[in-house]
């Protein structure tokens, strides 16, 4: 026998029970809901912080990269008895920026112009990415032979001035090329243990047996500066000489970890990507020698559009103490690579009294022929106004510099080691230091 309920109440009471029920779940369902999205938030929040640290941290071993590059320069080239230059001038090949105004660069073309410096009938190439690295040379104090090992390299004709002194002997073999390399100013080459020259002893009594030079000019037997003890004379061309010291002094590569002595622009660094030595270089310089048929969406392919060749350096590891006590240390890296602004073209110099005497203009050139030389000109509204041109990247963007705008910015990247807008410099005496007279 089916039961009914007995009035309407009891009816009305059971659905106010199922009601409730399901509000229970939806309420349940939103603070779920609630929790899920705070966790997410917070880990959120936390990958946030993450990225702010490593961003912080990142900066701060850029800006200690660049002290340490500071410290170097000062170091290296505080003298005024001191001469820079890129790698370029150990690389055979001889060639124009703006063969690649049109073509990509490629270092695995062969070369067809250059100047074969060891005579082994071909144009040697250095590795790819160290060609611009600046080195630094001073003149070699010492005569040929270490006959007169205290000499002064002075030549015979004594001068009036007070900044040589007469008592000095003059060195009869005096040679005027700033010959010894000082240093290389790349990271991996900072700090006191990193000397460039051929060393003897070790610890506390490590002393130089050798200079590191290109004896040119210098006979094979008396290519020595201590006594007859020496690196060279193995060779009768002093550029293969030269060669042999620095890759019997420097070079490791056969070893199972890669850490030269020193750096030197004939030795080879690994690539980035390298599977032998992973994450011990890292490019330094690239995305101003891309062309704009470059696409960011590819980076994988910066090598396929390039002008110019980038520079690649060796990084400097170092150990970043613990956050909190019991916690391991981790390690940071830094990289730098200094460039010689001063072997380059200053683009916005102006000379403005071009064209006044025509005889003037023929005597001395007062300012770069950036149409014959590179290819770059301008509208007559804005040629006296270039000197405010403060950048490189500003001649592909100005309306002024004819062509489109593809072809300036392939212009400006093919010529990027060539071309400042930064270049300054004193009249120094590089021979005995201080300004130079009677000019």
């Amino acid at each position: 026998m089916r039961k009914f309920p007995k009035s309407h109440r009891d009816l009305r009471v059971r659905r106010r029970k199922g009601f409730a029920l399901v509000l229970a779940l939806s309420l349940m369902s939103l603070v779920f809901l609630l929790v899920v999205s705070l966790v997410s938030l917070v880990g959120t929040d936390l990958n946030l912080s993450e990225l702010r640290k490593q961003k912080v941290i990142a900066q701060a071993n850029a800006r200690m990269g660049m002290m340490v590059a500071l410290g170097e320069i000062q170091k290296h080239l505080g003298p005024d008895t001191r001469v820079t230059a890129t790698a370029d001038i150990l690389d055979e090949r001889v060639e124009s920026g703006k063969s690649y105004v049109n073509q990509n660069y490629d270092p695995g073309l062969s070369v067809s112009n250059g100047i074969d410096l060891n005579e082994d009938n071909k144009y040697n190439k250095l590795a790819f990415g160290q060609r611009y690295w600046t080195g630094v040379w001073k003149n070699r104090a010492k005569s040929k032979g270490g006959i007169q090992p205290g000499a002064k390299p002075f030549p015979n004709i004594l001068e009036t001035g007070n900044s040589v002194n007469k008592t000095i002997m003059p060195d009869s073999e005096y040679d005027p090329h700033p010959a010894v390399e000082v240093a290389w100013l790349v990271s991996g080459n900072e700090g006191y243990d990193k000397k460039l020259a051929v060393l003897q002893g070790s610890g506390t009594f490590v002393s130089r047996q050798d200079y590191i030079e290109i004896p040119d000019g210098i006979e094979k037997d008396q290519r020595y500066f201590h006594s007859g003890q020496t690196s060279y004379g193995k060779e009768e061309n002093p550029w293969q000489d030269y060669q042999a010291v620095v890759n019997e002094n420097f070079s490791n590569q056969g070893s199972e970890e890669y850490d030269p002595k020193y750096f030197h622009p004939l030795i080879d660094l690994p690539d980035p990507d390298d599977q032998q030595y992973p994450n011990q270089t890292v490019w330094m310089l690239k995305k101003p020698l891309l062309k704009s048929s470059y696409d960011p969406d590819y980076p994988e392919d910066w090598k396929n559009h390039l002008a110019g060749e980038p520079v690649k350096v060796r990084k400097t590891n170092f150990e970043l103490p613990a956050e909190t006590e019991g916690m391991p240390s981790s390690t940071g890296s830094y990289a730098y690579w200094v460039a010689d602004e001063g072997v380059k073209t200053k683009t916005n110099i102006v000379n403005p009294k071009k064209g006044e005497d025509n005889w003037d203009d023929l005597s001395v050139a007062s300012e770069p022929n950036l149409v014959t030389g590179f290819g770059i000109s301008f509208t007559q509204s804005i040629e006296q106004a270039r000197q405010n041109i403060l950048t490189l990247g500003m001649f592909s963007e100005i309306d002024e510099v004819t062509g489109d705008a593809s072809t300036k910015s392939d212009t400006i990247a093919a010529h990027y080691h060539s071309l400042t807008t930064d270049s300054n410099g004193v009249l120094a005496d590089v021979r005995t230091g201080g300004l130079k007279r009677d000019l």
